[in-house]
């Protein structure tokens, strides 16, 4: 994989058209005996294909000539199984939650209804159907084993990338729990880049021996051969120094915005912090300032909404603040980036003028060279050329020699020279510009990165201060809704004839003694609430052991130890009937509907209240009930 990774950089840096991708063949990988393939010398990407009957870890061995490859694939039962599980767990989950939304979209306001006629009163009252998360977790449950046949069967894949140096076959075998088979693909990749290259060598053989004969000459005539390296180690030494010096401003960037991004992050908390406290502290507050008096209420709840929605105001007030600070706090960081990538380009404007005004120097230095050499040899040939002319003059006059043919000869290998010397400089300086252009693009690439990573994590950052403050409005229209409902029917029943509870008295301080037994344990007393006198009871508290009792005398109470019932909480209707006298008056018949939320108790002197659930919408129509099967209705008010 790291193979083809690097082979994305290389032809992402030097250009597609270096490497061409050949398909050579596929081979079957047989079970138990794999499959083979013969190749000539070159890189190949080998992909393969293990077809299994259920889930097990495959080891794979690659053997081409001279190089062998290995590798692991899959994954074990008990991975798949635990991977597996926890799919289908999200999935129902999901389906959950679909159902859950469903349910509340369609029964959100369908409640169920009783109505319960008596002389001079009919009472009406609803109750709402359950949650769509109760009915979506009672319908679709749970996954907890694999449906029948699911072993994880399918296919594994892998890649290997080899080059070989010599002509052969190339095996792959497998290791694994059952015999498997599969396939073996193979494309050749080519370098073309590198097969011109090697065309060239013959080439530049003969260039290279021009060239040391003409070095060779040159030192011979005092030159010095060392200048080059000297420059070039100095440039070297420049560019390090520079490299450093902007490793270190980009360290003390990166500090700072750390730092920064930090300070941001623990503001935010203690600003979440202090409202959650704040907001649990008006809650707590206003739990507790509820007075019985029913215009008392009102005006609390009035005060509170006044309250709240100044502070919403402020709230608000202060979100736009922190969001127009953030706003601002990105643009200032968005201009830095600009500004710092502004001087970036001109800093490397500056050195490809660098570079460039280095090469047309070198280039300048190299024709110098060149006439100050050409001036040499002509100095020379001009003494020589003084006993040449003699002699070539006898070689003409008396020997009829061609007296041009060396001077042709000696044109052609001064062409053939300056044209490889102009050759190798421009050859030189296009790997300098393609080096520079290179590292330009990684550092651009580089830049783009860090870009989006802080642009997500800016997002990210911005979607959960949205969800939060989401949550904790839906949480507060929640709670001011309960509080409305509340005072709705508190305020309906007092106003129909009913009378507040009082409030619970304070504990009476009693005095526990020595306990009459070992093992005893002691119960404090406790007020309790007596339906049908309407007052507060105290119960004296007393040593409690639900296995044995010992004798206890003088004023020790024993009383065994009865375990609270249980208490489960259901969709329930309340119905109201008044008990009729026997002294004949006029009545007036009125009917209220009340929605009654599931778990709110209601008391009213002198009526009794039966608590029966709501018949299903869908139960078919009965006929009606005789006298003798109407449900009697039991009367709790003197009941002890």
């Amino acid at each position: 994989m790291r193979a083809v990774v690097w082979l994305s950089i290389v032809l992402a840096g030097c250009g597609a058209s270096r490497f061409r991708t050949e398909h050579v063949g596929v081979t079957q990988v047989a079970a138990g005996n794999g499959g083979s393939i013969s190749l000539g010398r070159g890189n190949y990407e080998m992909s393969m294909r293990f077809d299994i009957p259920r889930a097990q870890v495959v080891a794979w061995t690659l053997r081409c000539p001279g190089i062998e490859r290995t590798g692991v694939t899959g994954e074990t039962f008990e991975n798949y199984r635990t991977r597996r599980l926890a799919e289908l767990q999200r999935m129902v989950e999901q389906d959950r939650r679909g159902l859950a939304a469903v349910t509340n979209a369609i029964a959100g306001q369908a409640t169920a209804r009783v109505q319960v006629q008596g002389p001079g009163t009919t009472v009406r009252a609803d109750a709402q159907a359950p949650s769509g998360e109760v009915v979506a977790e009672q319908a679709i449950e749970q996954i907890h084993e694999l449906p029948l046949g699911d072993v994880g069967a399918g296919s594994y894949t892998a890649r290997a990338n080899v080059q070989t140096f010599e002509d052969g076959a190339c095996t792959v075998t497998t290791q694994a729990l059952d015999p498997i088979g599969g396939s073996l693909a193979v494309d050749r990749i080519r370098d073309l880049r590198a097969e011109d290259q090697e065309r060239q060598v013959a080439q530049r053989a003969n260039a290279i021996d021009a060239r040391v004969k003409v070095r060779a000459r040159l030192v011979a005539s005092g030159a010095d051969e060392q200048a080059r390296e000297r420059r070039l180690a100095e440039q070297a030494r420049q560019v390090e120094a520079e490299r450093l010096r902007r490793a270190e401003l980009e360290t003390k960037a990166a500090a700072e915005r750390d730092a920064r991004h930090e300070a941001e992050r623990v503001a935010r908390v203690k600003r979440e912090e202090e409202n959650r406290i704040r907001l649990e502290t008006e809650a707590r507050l206003t739990w507790e300032a509820e007075a019985p008096e029913r215009a008392r209420l009102a005006l609390l709840e009035k005060e509170r909404r006044i309250r709240d929605a100044a502070e919403d105001a402020k709230r608000r007030e202060r979100l736009a603040i922190v969001e127009r600070e953030r706003r601002e706090r990105e643009l200032v960081i968005e201009r830095e980036a600009r500004e710092r990538i502004a001087i970036e380009e001109k800093e490397k404007r500056e050195r490809l003028v660098i570079v460039e005004t280095e090469r047309i120097e070198r280039i300048r230095i190299t024709e110098t060279e060149r006439r100050e050499r050409l001036l040499i040899i002509e100095r020379q040939r001009t003494v020589a050329l003084t006993v040449r002319g003699e002699y070539v003059a006898w070689l003409v006059g008396t020997c009829g020699a061609d007296p041009h043919r060396y001077a042709r000869i000696q044109r052609e290998r001064i062409v053939r020279e300056r044209r490889i010397e102009i050759e190798i400089t421009e050859r030189e300086r296009r790997i300098e510009i393609e080096r520079i252009e290179r590292e330009r693009r990684i550092e651009i690439e580089r830049e783009r990165v860090v870009s989006e990573r802080q642009g997500r994590d800016r997002l990210a950052a911005i979607e959960d201060e949205r969800f939060e403050r989401e949550r904790r409005e839906l949480a507060q229209r929640h709670q001011q809704s309960a509080f409305a409902v509340r005072a709705q029917l508190s305020g309906y029943l007092v106003g129909s004839g009913a009378r507040l509870r009082p409030p619970r008295p304070a504990a009476v301080a009693e005095l526990a003694g020595t306990a009459p037994f070992d093992g005893a344990r002691w119960e404090s007393g406790t007020w309790i609430w007596i339906q049908g006198e309407w007052h507060w009871q105290w119960r004296k508290g007393g040593w409690v052991d639900s296995v044995q009792f010992g004798a206890a005398g003088g004023e020790t109470v024993v009383r065994t130890h009865t375990p609270a019932p249980a208490v489960r909480e259901t969709t329930t209707t309340t119905t109201t009937t008044t008990t009729a006298t026997a002294t004949p008056t006029s009545t007036t018949s009125t009917t209220v509907d009340v929605s009654i939320p599931t778990g709110v108790s209601i008391s009213v002197p002198g009526v009794s209240i039966d608590v029966t659930p709501a018949p299903p919408r869908n139960r078919r129509r009965t006929a009606p009930k005789t006298e003798e099967q109407v449900p009697r209705v039991r009367d709790h008010r003197h009941r002890r």
